[in-house]
């Protein structure tokens, strides 16, 4: 039997929900009998409901839907113009120890490239096992922005079955346990109709098993107390 979905803030106009790793938004035909975020919201609300974004199926965190049509085109400039972070746990030490901007294009699925840029920041790094927590904020919102971006940095997201190493990802499952994409969206923050509202996704406890088995974990949580906020 499916879970409910966990929903952090309603609004008359849209609701945030905590998506969990695994599940698609919507339908896709690779994964014909998968039960999709959509279908699901759409069954526990009793109404149809309208994605203003997207997460990648095993990407986990805040979500957001409009409950009419007409909200989607304005919830989407505002998410635009606002910011999403995310917490990436990446193989490797990463060397910089201040914030720094990436602007590497994006190809897209029809073979031309889009401007993309994304922030990203340290959390704590650890040399045995060598990895690092980061948090990652996008600016523009491309496909797999994050992943490529982290990537291109030559500290691609632990478990990322197309843009990481998939010799480290077998023995970061065997030997701690990760066995999926090590990526979540905590927060989001916009100004929709002259407010602004800020939303928190806390760290999945798939991902917190992982996390409080490392070195690194001691320093994160003493940059970042966020990571161990637990869900109601």
């Amino acid at each position: 039997m499916n879970k409910e979905i966990s929903i952090l803030y309603t609004h008359q106009d849209f609701v945030v929900i905590d998506k969990p790793a695994g599940i698609l938004v919507h339908s896709n035909p690779r994964f014909p009998n998968e039960y999709p975020i959509l279908q699901r919201l759409r069954n526990q609300l009793g109404q149809h409901v309208y994605p203003v974004h997207r997460l990648d199926r095993q990407t986990s965190g805040c979500l957001i839907f409009a409950l009419q049509p007409d909200p989607v085109s304005y919830l989407s400039q505002a998410l635009r113009a606002g910011t999403k972070s995310y917490w990436a746990f990446v193989r490797g030490a990463f060397p910089y120890d201040d914030a720094i901007t990436i602007e590497t294009p994006v190809k897209t699925k029809r073979g031309n490239y889009l401007p993309a840029k994304s922030t990203v920041r340290c959390i704590a790094k650890c040399t045995n096992p060598r990895s690092s927590l980061l948090c990652v904020e996008p600016v523009t919102g491309r496909h797999h922005q994050v992943r490529r971006h982290v990537r291109d940095l030559h500290h691609p997201i632990l478990h990322d079955g197309d843009h990481g190493d998939s010799r480290v990802n077998r023995m970061w499952k065997k030997q701690f346990g990760l066995s999926r994409l090590a990526l979540h969206c905590y927060s989001i923050t916009l100004y929709y109709q002259e407010e602004e509202f800020s939303f928190f996704s806390p760290l999945h406890d798939d991902l917190a098993a992982v996390f409080c088995k490392i070195p690194l974990w001691k320093e994160a949580v003493t940059k970042e107390a966020r990571l161990e906020i637990k869900a109601l």
